[in-house]
């Protein structure tokens, strides 16, 4: 449960980073759009001033031809100037009205104009007024401006200043289009409000916050499907990689759809399908380690056994040997006890005899048994290469699948581009464009769609090369672990090729000294006759056995290692098959 709640929340917070991206991308698409717009507008609708200046002058020009002709007075020329782009006064005798032919659409602008002394020769409401000391909002002269700009333009005639008009509780940027007519001395203005030039844009504005919000509800829709039918599966093979962590290699992933999920899960089937395999292997060959060592255990007990007796026994021919060198002159009185111990001796001896040929038989077969534990573990070892091998070539997949993703970015990248592109020339192109703009649009989110399902895929095959990582690590430990125990197998077959050697040459001396005993048993009726050569006899046999002695000592010597070797055999037997058991197979 812990699992599916740590990946759900891993993926919800992915989701809720992805949208924030989006969200913030497209705000920021839609904020340089909607500013570019509102420049472009306002830019717009100064050219528009400008015109409407340009036309007043070119008016007012003809005026003053009709004025030269002596068709009218100037001040009959002026007046009718002002009835065209305004209108005849009002019962006031001061206000005129702006006349709605003269509105550039939405844009409410209106034509005035002062004259040198700064006197509103022209206004829709105040006409008459002198302005040459009126301040704006932030502290300009107005006035002063206009017949500056006019008389010697900077900005062509374009000026901006905060005004406030007749009825209005709120001073405004106002941007102002100047231009003199030197015959008249009026500087002719025509001048609105800057934000009447981009209530469009305001619109704009409007439309792109709407459909950030539509396109955030769909890609969150989006995301939630991809989310529920191709990330949770991977919550099953979590908890099933988690049941194999822990042993269990009868655990199977149940999802077999046709993705990459179900690739991934195929994967894992096979995997846990070779790992029980492996580890049945090994069982077995450990098995049969523990059964080797046993009885390994048991015959050096037993030789070391006999080790013992035939060394008390060699003790005690020596110990006789000395004696009957140094009292030769009892021999007659012991010849029939010495008859008795020579029979004790010959039997004793045929029995070290026996014994000897069964530590020899037992030291081949338990040789024989270390080679064939040698060849079994070399086998398992070998089934952990394949298995590394194996994860190795899936590493090499993943990286085939992350160069494919890589790709697919290229092409994504390379989508909203062209979706990009198509949009503008599609902006450019107005109501015929239209159509071409949803398509594109489109075009665009699906390329945002195919980003996001790649960087997902990127995530899942990033998580997955560590997790065989770890899996490469462990066999390569377990690999390390089999080679220690080949090198330590490999030195006990060296150990039993010694002790093998050592009975080798110990068996003809001891078949030798036996001969001899069933001699001297023979020919015990003879020992009477030839007493003096008891003494020759009796000093070559105490040498003999001291001999004896000395080889059975060091006899002991090998078999004592020769055991100690069984227990640390079976030590590390026990120890790998406590290892191996806690994983669960069929």
């Amino acid at each position: 449960m812990n699992n599916k709640s740590g990946l759900r929340k891993s993926m919800y917070i992915s989701f809720i980073i992805i949208c924030i991206i989006v969200v913030t991308a497209m705000s920021i698409i839609g904020f340089i759009s909607y500013s570019s717009a509102k420049q472009q507008l306002t830019d717009l609708g100064i050219k528009s001033l400008q015109n409407k200046v340009n036309i007043g002058i070119e008016t007012m020009k003809s005026f003053e031809k009709e004025v030269q002709k002596g068709k009218y007075t100037r001040q009959e020329a002026q007046e009718m100037f002002r009835q065209i782009f305004l209108n005849p006064k009002s019962q006031d005798g001061k206000s005129r009205e702006v006349k709605s032919s003269l509105d550039l659409e939405e844009v409410k602008a209106y034509m005035y104009a002062i004259d040198s002394t700064g006197l509103e020769v022209m206004h829709p409401a105040k006409e008459g007024d002198n302005i040459m000391d009126y301040k704006d909002a932030s502290g300009a002269y107005v006035a002063k401006e206009i017949i500056k700009e006019g008389s010697n333009p900077t900005n062509n005639g374009v000026i901006q200043f905060v005004w406030k008009n007749p009825g209005e509780t709120e001073a405004k940027s106002k941007v102002n289009v100047v231009k003199y007519y030197k015959d008249w001395d009026w500087y002719v203005n025509v001048g609105c409000y800057e934000e009447d030039f981009y209530k469009g844009a305001n619109k704009l504005l409007i439309e792109i916050i709407a459909l950030i919000i539509v396109f955030s509800a769909l890609v969150s829709i989006c995301l939630i499907y991809i989310v529920g039918k191709k990330i949770f599966p991977l919550e099953g093979i979590i908890v099933n990689m988690k049941e194999l962590a822990n042993g269990d290699l009868r655990i199977r992933s149940d999802y077999n759809k046709k993705d990459e999920i179900g690739y991934v899960s195929s994967v894992f089937n096979e995997m846990t399908v070779q790992m029980e395999t492996l580890i049945s292997k090994i069982k077995t060959a450990l098995n049969t380690l523990n059964e080797s060592s046993t009885e390994l255990a048991a015959s050096s007990s037993d030789i070391n056994h006999s080790s013992k007796d035939i060394e008390e026994v060699m003790s005690e021919i020596a110990s006789g040997s000395t004696d009957q060198s140094s009292k030769l002159v009892d021999v007659l009185k012991l010849v029939e006890g010495l008859a008795s111990n020579l029979d004790s001796i010959g039997q004793k001896f045929s029995n070290m005899a026996v014994s000897g040929r069964e530590i020899k038989y037992s030291a081949d077969t338990n040789s024989e048994n270390l080679q064939e534990l040698l060849s079994s573990i070399e086998d398992i070892k070998n089934l952990f290469s394949d298995v590394i091998n194996k994860i190795n070539e899936f590493e090499g997949n993943m990286e085939r699948i992350n160069l494919i993703v890589d790709v697919i970015d290229g092409v994504v990248q390379q989508t909203n581009l062209l979706a990009l592109n198509a949009s503008i020339e599609a902006a450019r192109a107005g109501e015929a464009g239209r159509g071409f703009a949803v398509v594109a649009d489109e075009i665009r989110k699906l390329a945002q769609q195919s980003l996001e399902s790649s960087n997902n895929i990127i995530g899942i095959t990033n998580n997955m090369t560590k997790d065989f990582n770890n899996v490469t690590t462990t066999a390569n430990s377990a690999t390390s672990k089999l080679e220690s125990q080949v090198g330590i197998i490999r030195n006990s077959i060296t150990s039993f090729e010694a002790i093998l050697k050592e009975i080798n040459e110990m068996m003809p001396a001891m078949e030798e000294v036996n001969n001899e005993i069933q001699s001297a048993l023979g020919k015990k009726e003879m020992v009477l006759e030839k007493t003096e050569s008891v003494s020759s006899i009796s000093e070559e046999l105490s040498a003999s056995t001291e001999e004896v002695v000395a080889t059975i000592e060091e006899q002991n010597k090998i078999v004592n290692n020769l055991a100690y070797m069984a227990e640390d055999l079976n030590k590390i037997s026990e120890d790998i098959h406590s290892n191996i058991e806690r994983f669960k197979t069929s």
